[in-house]
């Protein structure tokens, strides 16, 4: 997917983020799909991960780093594809 979007528009910009215990950005936002396929395959289960997905800090570290100033509308769109894994 960010393959192919990059091949239709180079200044397509991906970020990965990881929901667990913790909000944290492994990736912030860049056309780089090599750092971004990095960042995924670095991703692993976290065996101390709460049993509930709280997607207010997800979107609050999604939001500071999309839209870091009061510059008004971003002249772009940005998408957030969430992919949940679960076990257990």
């Amino acid at each position: 997917f960010v393959h192919f979007k990059s091949t239709m528009n180079s200044k397509h910009q991906f970020a990965v983020i990881r929901v667990s215990t913790e909000t944290t950005v492994v990736q912030p936002f860049t056309t780089d799909v090599g750092l971004v396929a990095s960042a995924l395959e670095s991703l692993g289960v976290d065996p101390g991960a709460e049993p509930q997905l709280d997607l207010d800090k997800f979107l609050h570290v999604l939001m500071q780093h999309a839209y870091p100033g009061d510059e008004g509308a971003p002249e772009c769109v940005t998408r957030a594809i969430l992919v949940f894994g679960r076990s257990s």
